[in-house]
């Protein structure tokens, strides 16, 4: 797998920017900002001409992983990918009110 490269576009969508090294730290940052109690944190890589989107649910209370799960798919796919990771974020929130 190879990390995503600034400049590299998915379909119409160009990478501009990363996020920090992927460390907490960045996500403490973002929690005091917005004042969240839960983050979303994402990866994506490429895999041939494949796309690995791996998506976590960050407690920002505790720290920890509710829940978290790998989607793949072709590039042209990358929207159903982000729509099926956001559906299941909203279930897992969901269960919890």
């Amino acid at each position: 797998m190879s990390p995503l490269v600034i400049g590299e576009f998915i379909g119409a969508y160009e990478i501009v920017d990363t996020l920090g090294a992927g460390g907490m730290g960045d996500l403490a940052q973002v929690k005091e900002a917005y004042r969240a109690d839960h983050l979303v944190a994402t990866t994506i890589t490429k895999k041939a001409k494949r796309l690995v989107l791996n998506v976590q649910l960050v407690d920002t209370r505790t720290w920890k992983v509710r829940w978290g799960h790998q989607y793949e798919g072709a590039q042209a796919d990358y929207n159903d990918l982000v729509r099926d990771a956001a559906e299941a974020v909203a279930r897992t929130l969901a269960q919890e009110a």
